[in-house]
């Protein structure tokens, strides 16, 4: 009985070795891909970050770009608004005269009343026609105000859905 307990040590510690050897090899395996896997996540991130960091840059012109876009529709519209009062004011201005000239008419006399209603009505006929062209004028400017107010609240817009979008990728980073 002692002799077959000291043949079946060797076998014993044979097997043991066997199987610490394939568990040494299964763990060199395991290293070698980990490293590996390592290499590629680290790779993989790295064209990550270079897209993101792409991205908030074309993001950071395209904002830039909108900005001044919207600075040049303010100024635009600034103009405009400064036209369109110049031109209340000419039209205002005829209005006044024309009603200066129809008091005029009713004061005077009878001996110049027919030469006066001619000069008035000359007078008249050119401060409506002005009037009307001033109206057309005006309408122009109002109508090209409302356009610029729509494309400055469209790019108000635009930018404020930009910036968002950049703030978001900042903070997802």
């Amino acid at each position: 009985p002692g002799h077959e307990l000291g043949v079946e040590k060797p076998i014993l510690v044979n097997q043991l070795q066997k199987e610490l050897s394939a568990v040494i090899c299964e763990r060199d395996r395991l290293a070698s891909r980990l490293r590996q896997d390592t290499e590629v996540y680290q790779s993989r991130l790295q064209c990550v970050r270079d897209e993101v960091k792409d991205k908030i840059q074309a993001d950071g012109t395209a904002i830039s770009n909108l900005q001044n876009q919207l600075d040049s529709t303010k100024q635009h519209l600034s103009e405009q608004t400064t036209e369109l009062s110049e031109a209340l004011s000419l039209i205002e201005t005829f209005r006044e005269e024309l009603a200066d000239l129809r008091g005029r008419q009713a004061r005077h006399d009878t001996v110049t009343e027919t030469r006066v209603r001619k000069a008035v009505a000359e007078e008249q006929e050119r401060c409506e026609a002005e009037l009307v062209g001033r109206d057309r004028l005006l309408n122009e400017a109002r109508r090209e105000q409302a356009k610029t107010a729509v494309a400055l609240q469209q790019s108000q817009r635009q930018f404020s859905r930009e910036k968002e979008k950049v703030q978001e990728r900042e903070s997802l980073q």
